[in-house]
């Protein structure tokens, strides 16, 4: 395969859904440059947090050079949302956008809603680069005609509090992240027979006992209520929904430290329930619900649900396991025919390779990932929401999981975000043999972009490009006032 140097492909990740564009360079003054709003758009505090974010990430390497020559300047894009209202983004919201960035250097980003804005800014500021050579910002391959929606309504990734504690600055750049590759969903598996890190004005006791901080004695190792409040609100500004999960009824030894006495009746869970879904606004509450005890398999078959999978996870149905692969996939498409609805993990554990959690997934099998069992209808289909990236604690901390999650899940963003269409139409009902060579180096680009912005994100092979000097040590052109926070260091750990 011939190596493609990343400035001959588009610099985008993902790949819109339709889009048209050019040969022409328009230079970016970063003095000059505003967003302003069409006279249409009703004031939003996510649109306007959002305008002054994107301004301080496109031009964080700060004010630039001048070019030697004259050349067309973009000074300005028009923001246009015919619905601003910002309460908390759900799932099914609408996130299309059109991006239209003439040659004259006219742009212009219309949304319906302002969570599609927000998709719409990110791709703006990917487009955006800075040379380091020539110290001035520019955008290539103008004019650029973008029409872009998500092909899957649920693009998450889940991370795992109780096996490892992760700091609240550590989840909010995971929340930055997912906002970088235009997912949505941070899957919050909070609690686990570990450990119960989260606050409770309830039941203060079950994080009190049941928290890491309890057997070290400091104060990190859980989350106040504070912390819970503030993960929610940085991510609502970011459209991005926050799905906590409290791993029940197995996997929950960690609540007894507290209150033996009432971990398993319905009452106390009920309490529970009721306050963090007051706190948690997203409609969805995981409940995990995998390897239940064997001994709760005859009030689970008094119930209909026959077949605890070898005295692990309860479902409804059949008796007999054929091969995992292909016991998901009927597992799938038995609960979409049914009228549910579906999200995938199942192929996207991240943890592997290491002493526990089975092999490792490579980006390869992410991208030619079989996303919809066949044989489903057209209805059907609609029912399987998308995926998401699983980093379960045992073997990731906070010192790895930047590392372990982006790049591949960069990739799984590419995946479930591009119709399959656009990818490749064999793609979607079964496994595909992806052409990477457009995908390989717009992975390197969007390495080095990640990390710019504060994302440790692992290393990719620049062996596969040209040049690969200027892609391989990108860690040396950082921005001003970089940190493991973001382009924007100087930001506060809670500031919106």
């Amino acid at each position: 395969m011939a190596p493609i140097d990343p400035d001959a492909v588009h610099p985008l990740l993902p790949t819109p859904y339709r889009f048209t564009n050019g040969t022409a360079t328009l230079r970016v003054d970063p003095g000059r440059f505003a967003f302003t709003l069409a006279a249409a758009t009703a004031p939003s505090e996510v649109l306007s947090a959002a305008l002054a974010r994107y301004r301080r990430i496109m031009f964080a390497w700060g004010s630039g050079s001048s070019p030697a020559t004259a050349a067309t300047t973009l000074t300005d894009c028009s923001v246009s949302v015919a619905n601003s209202s910002d309460g908390s983004f759900q799932l099914g919201d609408d996130e299309s956008y059109s991006l239209r960035v003439a040659a004259d250097a006219d742009c212009r980003l219309s949304a319906r809603t302002v969570w599609g804005a927000l998709r719409g800014l990110e791709t703006l500021s990917q487009l955006v680069e800075y040379s380091p050579s020539d110290r001035w910002y520019e955008l290539r391959k103008a004019p650029w005609q973008i029409d872009d929606k998500p092909a899957f309504v649920s693009r998450g990734v889940m991370v795992d509090t109780a096996r490892h504690w992760l700091s609240v600055p550590a989840l909010l750049r995971q929340i930055d992240a997912l906002a970088y590759s235009r997912m949505n969903t941070l899957h919050w598996h909070a609690s686990d027979e570990d450990a119960f890190p989260m606050g409770s004005t309830a039941f203060p006791a079950l994080a009190a006992r049941g928290s890491y901080a309890s057997a070290v004695g400091v104060s990190a190792g859980l989350y106040s209520v504070a912390d819970q409040e503030a993960v929610v609100q940085y991510a609502r500004m970011r459209g991005v929904r926050v799905v906590l999960e409290l791993d029940l009824p197995g996997h929950a030894s960690s609540w007894a430290l507290a209150r033996p006495d009432l971990f398993a009746t319905w009452r106390f869970l009920g309490q529970l329930i009721a306050e963090f879904g007051a706190r948690f606004p997203d409609r969805v509450m995981h409940f995990g619900g995998d390897e239940v005890d064997a001994s709760v398999r005859a009030w689970m078959r008094e119930q209909g649900a026959t077949d605890l999978r070898d005295g692990s996870s309860p479902s409804r149905g059949g008796a007999t396991r054929p091969r995992p692969s292909t016991a998901r996939r009927a597992e799938m498409a038995a609960v979409v025919r049914s009228g549910g609805r579906a999200v995938r993990s199942s192929g996207f554990y991240f943890d592997g390779g290491y002493s526990t959690g089975g092999r490792a997934t490579v980006w390869e099998e992410v991208i030619n990932a079989q996303l919809v069992p066949p044989g489903l209808s057209a209805e059907e289909e609609s029912r399987v929401l998308g995926a998401e990236a699983c980093l379960w604690g045992e073997v990731a901390d906070e010192l790895f999981l930047d590392q372990k999650l982006w790049l591949r899940a960069s990739v799984l963003a590419e995946r479930l975000w591009t119709p399959h269409a656009t990818i490749a139409a064999y793609c979607h009902h079964k496994p595909c043999s992806f052409d990477n060579r457009d995908l390989q180096p717009r992975m390197v680009k969007n390495r080095c972009r990640l990390v710019q912005r504060g994302i440790l994100a692992q290393p990719y092979n620049t062996q596969i490009i040209p040049d690969r000097s200027r892609w391989q040590q990108c860690e040396l052109w950082l921005p001003q006032n970089w940190s493991r926070r973001g382009a924007a260091g100087t930001e506060a750990v809670y500031m919106y």
